[in-house]
């Protein structure tokens, strides 16, 4: 298993691995590639593409939220976009490694707070068992919607 920084040769074969669950974001992919803005991980195995994580580590959007407990700390928070492990291999602790990969980018970007928009629409239910098993707390609400959104102070176990 190895995770490294998408490379623009990985286009393709991400494509293909998320275009069953995301297609327009797929189709975005092969066309235009993604912004720089955005942080891009994946993970391989045997040189096959069976994981990604998208996010940055700018983030003002907790400012949209109204949270509970607390607020994170800085002005900035890292945000996860994506999460995406094979379907086959969803059992194999890929997910929570790459999530693991991002949270140390994070502290490394002087972030003590990670937020993520947890909504996978059939598949929502096991996708907040999985981020509660990683200690992702329901953090808050969107402002003027019934958007919520989990999150995790750093170094809180």
């Amino acid at each position: 298993m190895q995770i490294r920084e998408l490379r623009p040769a990985d286009h393709p074969a991400l494509a293909d691995l998320i275009h069953e669950w995301k297609p327009t974001v797929a189709r975005d992919l092969e066309y235009k590639g993604f912004s720089r803005d955005l942080r891009n991980l994946v993970l391989t195995e045997q040189d096959r593409l069976v994981g990604w994580i998208q996010g940055c580590h700018n983030s003002k959007l907790w400012e949209q939220f109204h949270f509970r407990p607390d607020p994170p700390e800085g002005p900035y928070c890292s945000f996860v976009t994506y999460l995406y492990v094979c379907r086959l291999q969803r059992e194999g602790g890929l997910g929570k490694a790459l999530l693991a990969e991002f949270e140390i980018e994070a502290a490394q970007n002087g972030n003590d707070f990670i937020c993520l928009d947890p909504s996978a629409g059939a598949y929502e239910r096991p996708v907040h068992g999985f981020y509660r098993k990683q200690h992702y707390f329901e953090a808050g609400h969107q402002a003027g919607s019934h958007k919520h959104l989990m999150g995790k102070h750093l170094g809180w176990a």
